[in-house]
């Protein structure tokens, strides 16, 4: 496979690795040869971009069949950059914490999700975040990913433990995702398995992550604090820090979907950030769900963000319609509450209006969720 993608990535154009950070902007001019080029099978890298990728840490690829080297990806009209596929939503935990709650191992066949990457491929996208459920626990997942690798998509796995199961090496060995993000819930097993509900799956976490580095696979630790593990944070950083591993720290929670409180009841004293399961941006009036990117559940319904998952459309059977449709969606759910039409720091809330709601649904709402105090008067 090839080891560079060439995209339009909004109005932007990008030379990008597949497996790594290394990238860098190109003229449109430039873009079109590739996309003119890569029709002829036979057709050669041009010199320009011999220079670039060897700048960029590649091998000397001059005289190199284009086809073999990077991966043109041809543009879309329909201007989206960014998407997230649930492929499916069996888990091999019960995490007190999930934001999903009540999961039924939903998923499409094989066939099925091979439809939804190409409406994704369709619409533009370029990164994809494959998660679930546990994506790895999807029986046809290597599968799965191959095809999604084979659209030309930067690729980000989220899990929880990496199943380093002999098939699972050989796939990502030959194609690298552009990075694992993987979710540590303890440094201890006893506060790690608290919060899993799982005997064992401290255990599976350490030999999980000691296989991503011995694969040398970008990976990331999503350092999750709960009343479980706040004081093992600094400990839960040194594992990413004596890994080589970025890290990032969430200790806001979600209700579930369904308005259940639980997991913000599992919440540490103090919390202040972005809750896990939604999106970061700094300010709901900056939201682009639905307008630039989208989420996929294991149905192959699309909705525009995580938290947001009504309206959705049916991706397979409206096909290109279903992105008019969302971004139409997104107008309507995207709107203020009524309730919100008093507050003075609106323009610049945290907050969408799917988040705000689905707190106002579980009855509890923290205080970093709703600043002003209007939304309701039980208060975290």
């Amino acid at each position: 496979m090839q080891s560079f993608i060439c995209s339009r990535f909004f109005d932007a154009y990008l030379i990008a690795s597949r497996s790594s950070s290394v990238g860098a902007m190109i003229k449109e001019q430039e873009y079109l040869e590739l996309v003119r080029l890569a029709d002829n099978d036979k057709a050669v890298v041009p010199k320009w971009l011999a220079r670039m990728l060897k700048r960029l840490g590649s091998l000397d690829v001059s005289g190199e069949r284009l086809s073999s080297v990077i991966l043109v990806r041809r543009p879309s009209a329909l201007g989206f950059g960014k998407a997230s596929y649930e492929i499916t939503e069996k888990c091999n935990y019960r995490c007190r914490h999930c934001y999903l709650g009540e999961k039924l191992a939903m998923e499409l066949p094989l066939e099925g999700k091979k439809q939804v990457l190409k409406k994704i491929q369709e619409a533009g996208c370029l990164w994809l975040q494959i998660t679930g459920g546990e994506p790895l626990a999807s029986p046809d997942f290597v599968e799965t990913y191959n095809f999604a690798y084979s659209l030309g998509f930067l690729i980000t796995i989220s899990t929880n433990s990496l199943l380093g199961t002999q098939k699972l090496t050989d796939a990502l060995s030959a194609c690298p995702p552009y990075r694992l993000t993987v979710s540590l819930y303890g440094a201890s097993a006893k506060s790690y398995e608290t919060l899993t509900q799982v005997p064992g799956s401290f255990k599976k976490f350490n030999e999980g992550i000691e296989w991503a580095k011995e694969l040398q696979i970008r990976t990331r630790l999503n350092i999750i604090v709960t009343k479980y593990n706040a004081s093992e944070r600094k400990a839960m950083i040194a594992i990413a820090d004596r890994m080589g591993f970025a890290r990032r720290v969430f200790s806001g929670l979600s209700p579930t979907l369904g308005g259940d409180k639980i997991p913000i009841e599992v919440m540490a004293t103090g919390c202040d950030n972005m809750p896990v399961g939604g999106h970061d941006e700094s300010s709901a009036m900056s939201c682009q769900a639905g307008k630039r990117f989208f989420h996929v559940d294991a149905t192959g319904r699309m909705c525009i963000c995580k938290l947001a998952r009504s309206p959705s459309v049916d991706l397979l059977t409206r096909g290109e319609a279903a992105f008019a449709d969302i971004t139409t969606i997104s107008e309507e759910v995207l709107k203020p509450l009524n309730v919100c039409s008093g507050c003075l720091i609106k323009g610049a809330c945290p907050s969408c209006s799917p988040r705000l709601a689905l707190y106002a649904r579980s009855g509890t709402v923290p205080k970093n969720v709703c600043q002003s105090g209007l939304l309701l008067p039980q208060r975290r």
